[in-house]
């Protein structure tokens, strides 16, 4: 693999969305789907808690949308949706709900997340 240069922007920001796009690039290349999902969604949250222009806010929920359907086989698949939902939910808008259709593959959800210590489930109704 040819090494790309590094960006010469002491930003933090775009210091860790090098890393963890390197990090995402790294696992793909392995074929390991879900981390490299991982290592895409904590960018995107990163990236969230830093801007908070609606446009911005926007593009980084439409990067995620786009990106769940292929990993809709996989169970990290609900820990996305589960993100998309908070991403939703800190709209300010009045027109945020959850009703049927807003989000693709979202209306009445239930999400559960397993690990091997312990399981989680989150209900997400109107």
């Amino acid at each position: 693999m040819a090494e790309k240069p590094s960006l010469q922007v002491d930003h933090p920001v775009a210091k860790y969305c090098e890393v963890l796009g390197d990090l995402e690039l790294w696992h793909t290349e392995r074929r390991e789907i879900e981390a490299a999902f991982e290592a895409r969604l904590e960018r995107l949250r990163r990236l969230r808690s830093n801007f908070t222009e609606k446009t911005d806010r926007e593009r980084i929920k439409k990067d995620l949308e786009a990106r769940l359907p292929g990993v809709r086989t996989y169970p990290w698949w609900s820990l996305g949706m589960a993100t998309l939902a908070e991403f939703v939910k800190e709209e300010d808008t009045p027109t945020t709900s959850f009703e049927p259709g807003r989000l693709p593959m979202m209306g009445r959800l239930l999400i559960r997340v397993r690990s091997e210590e312990s399981a989680a489930s989150i209900s997400l109704s109107r």
